[in-house]
């Protein structure tokens, strides 16, 4: 859920302390949790270039590490930017979210690769917190996508309390 406009702010500071980006809400990237060959009709979906079977989950955290939208429920072996497209289409936020300039900005690359790793940092505190998301989980597929959405729901309840990761 996206912060209300007292939370929204405090994210603006600490987004604009951590690389000088004025305005960043939330973060956006994405991840791929291993599961187990699904079988039947459309596994390959979820098998990827490399030979292992994932799904691929998209995220925007907040700047502490707390996912404000998950979607879990893309096969592993679709590409990130149709997700992100997606994510933009039914949140209309393509126009706001800002892109990495081409190599001429390096200044403005720099902060915005220190701004977006908040996300990536999430994600590996996620899997840190619950281990099962770092090997294949070995669930029916439906299942598997619940499990992970009640382990973004719980990281954020420990973010919420302070629980530090193990």
């Amino acid at each position: 859920m996206f912060p209300d406009a007292r939370d929204a702010a405090a994210n603006i500071q600490k987004f604009q302390a951590m690389a000088g980006i004025p305005g960043v809400i939330g973060c956006i990237d994405g991840s791929r949790i291993p599961i187990r060959g699904s079988g039947g009709n459309g596994a390959d979906l979820y098998c990827r270039r490399r030979g292992y079977f994932s799904i691929n989950i998209r995220g925007i955290c907040d700047a502490n590490l707390k996912f404000m939208s998950i979607i879990a429920s893309w096969p592993g072996s679709v590409h990130g930017i149709r997700i992100f497209e997606f994510m933009c289409a039914i949140s209309s936020c393509k126009e706001i979210i800002l892109a990495t300039y081409l190599e001429t900005e390096k200044r403005y690359n720099t902060a915005h690769a220190k701004t977006r790793i908040v996300t990536e940092r999430a994600f590996e505190v996620l899997k840190k917190r619950f281990a099962c998301l770092s090997q294949p989980l070995r669930a029916k597929l439906e299942n598997t996508k619940k499990i992970v959405m009640a382990c973004a729901v719980l990281h954020n309840i420990s973010i919420l309390h302070d629980v530090e990761s193990s």
